[in-house]
């Protein structure tokens, strides 16, 4: 038979266990700004040909997995689409071992893919602006870098949207638009060193 006091007893024994998950979650980190970024990426070069057009020749070599790392991102979101991957990649397989990933691809066993919920897309390449100073170029098309005062209002408005949580993340486009010497991705790898360890109330 349970008296008062053995109540009491097996209560205060009790209560550590039921407190423990709330002082875990108490003492968890609040996120960052760079907890919530994400890198599009896609295989290298996949668009290769848009860039082309631009009268930027020989594409881009740089990887997912590299890409996120150069960037400073954490989070990676790959994309593949069998009907847009560049030739060159089927010529390459061709009298090679096979195996269940392409080379590219098995950095990725590094990396942990996250769910994400309204992502708002930054992106460093204009694929349909027009450069004034190549319009005169008969082999030029279309694309530029996004201007530098537009990735200001686009990644400062993204930011402002993260920390009031109208977003849940932000997704930066793309891999292969690092590596070509443009100067939106110095850019916004210098906006992300600024702002990434900015706290956020989640």
């Amino acid at each position: 038979m349970k008296t008062k006091g053995s109540t009491v007893k097996h209560l205060l024994l009790i209560l550590p266990l039921l407190l423990a998950p709330l002082a875990a979650h108490a003492q968890q980190p609040a996120s960052t700004v760079r907890d919530h970024l994400w890198l599009f990426a896609c295989p290298p070069n996949a668009d290769g040909a848009y860039l082309e057009n631009a009268g930027i020749r020989g594409g881009s070599r740089m990887t997912p997995v590299e890409g996120a790392f150069w960037l400073g991102t954490p989070n990676l979101l790959f994309i593949t689409q069998g009907y847009k991957r560049p030739r060159a990649m089927w010529y390459e397989s061709k009298g090679k071992v096979k195996t269940t990933m392409e080379q590219w691809a098995i950095a990725f066993e590094s990396v942990k893919p996250k769910t994400c919920r309204i992502a708002l897309g930054i992106y460093l390449w204009d694929y349909t602006g027009i450069d004034p100073a190549k319009k005169d170029d008969p082999a030029y098309r279309r694309g530029q870098p996004v201007p530098l005062d537009l990735m200001e209002h686009h990644c400062g408005l993204g930011l402002k949207w993260l920390k009031e949580g109208q977003v849940s993340d932000l997704l930066i486009l793309a891999n292969t638009h690092l590596d070509l010497g443009i100067n939106t991705a110095p850019w916004m790898r210098e906006w992300i060193k600024k702002h990434g360890d900015e706290k956020l109330n989640r």
